[in-house]
């Protein structure tokens, strides 16, 4: 899929709006980015935690010069 493929170049984009789907596909929930992120810190399995967390302190502005686990991000 275009997500599988396009994670790598845009990985905050893609997680954040991933959780939103999951989301939305669970709960019925339209959230923004951020509560998508925050519900899936919560709710996906805990080996995602470093790879949202990344995408939500990206997304508030936070300058995370951490690497990001790439084979981490096409799992996700």
């Amino acid at each position: 899929s275009e997500a599988v493929q396009e994670i790598n170049k845009s990985p905050m984009y893609y997680t954040l709006n991933l959780c939103r789907a999951l989301y939305y596909l669970q709960e019925g929930v339209v959230s923004s980015k951020q509560e998508g992120g925050e519900w899936g810190l919560r709710m996906l399995p805990q080996e995602y935690g470093p790879i949202v967390q990344h995408a939500l302190r990206e997304y508030a502005g936070a300058d995370d010069a951490s690497a990001i686990d790439r084979a981490g991000l096409v799992r996700f």
